[in-house]
């Protein structure tokens, strides 16, 4: 069952460095060129960004060379997608490794067998699970695009059905207090919890950090517009 996150009264609006992210100095001209550098004319999908996974309660951030383990996610949501996929073979069956017969990079409308409007497909509905489950056999993500620190591209984070309502519940007291979800600093910490059946599974905990100050959410837009850009051609599906 997903944990209910509380809506903060007041949000105190405390600045911080912001010149320690990369991107704070390079002007977008200059981030593209770095792409195209090194790149070429290839487009960049969510694929080819590095993905953050889940192992009980620590984040495995995968690096050029090594991976990172924390316990804390945090960074700037700098993108944000729904998307929905569906395997007529579960995972069980080795679908992890194929494309979706069935994917919408919106939520809205899928692509492929069966395709069409997502809303009245009955794959959509709920305790259409194959396995009888009480979820839904086509599964609904939310795809963030989270920019750390000391990169000028972002990681990938999948947010799974379980913590979705937390998401939401966040997404909706930022804007509760006007504030657009790239124009904080946010922290993504995990907990455990059990289904019905005794079975765990993890769920993403979203909390606010920080405020950016007008000028710094601004230019975050700027780099958010640039890097969707590069992604606008990238067919959404994740595992």
């Amino acid at each position: 069952m997903a944990k209910e996150i509380k809506i903060v009264e007041e949000i105190v609006d405390t600045s911080f460095d912001f010149q320690k992210y990369e991107i704070m100095n390079m002007t977008e001209e200059t981030l593209k060129s770095i792409i195209v550098e090194n790149l070429g004319d290839e487009d960049i999908t969510q694929f080819d960004l590095r993905k953050a996974k889940v192992e009980g309660k620590t984040w495995i951030i995968p690096g050029v060379d090594k991976e990172t383990e924390t316990k804390e996610l945090i960074g700037i949501i700098v993108l944000k997608q729904t998307a929905r996929s569906y395997w007529e073979k579960g995972i069980d069956e080795g679908a992890e490794m194929t494309p979706p017969d069935c994917a919408s990079s919106d939520g809205e409308v899928g692509i492929g067998n069966p395709g069409g409007a997502c809303y009245k497909c009955p794959l959509s509905q709920w305790e259409s699970d194959p396995k009888g489950g009480k979820g839904q056999a086509c599964t609904k993500k939310t795809i963030l695009y989270i920019l750390q620190e000391s990169d000028i591209l972002p990681i990938v984070v999948s947010v799974p059905p379980s913590s979705l309502k937390n998401f939401k519940n966040y997404f909706l007291g930022l804007t509760s207090k006007n504030i657009p979800f790239f124009g904080v600093k946010t922290r993504l910490t995990i907990e455990e919890a059990k289904n019905g059946s005794g079975i765990r599974y993890s769920i993403i905990i979203p909390s606010m950090v920080e405020i950016l100050e007008p000028e710094i959410k601004t230019r975050v837009k700027s780099y958010s517009d640039s890097i969707k850009s590069f992604l606008k051609r990238s067919d959404v599906y994740i595992d």
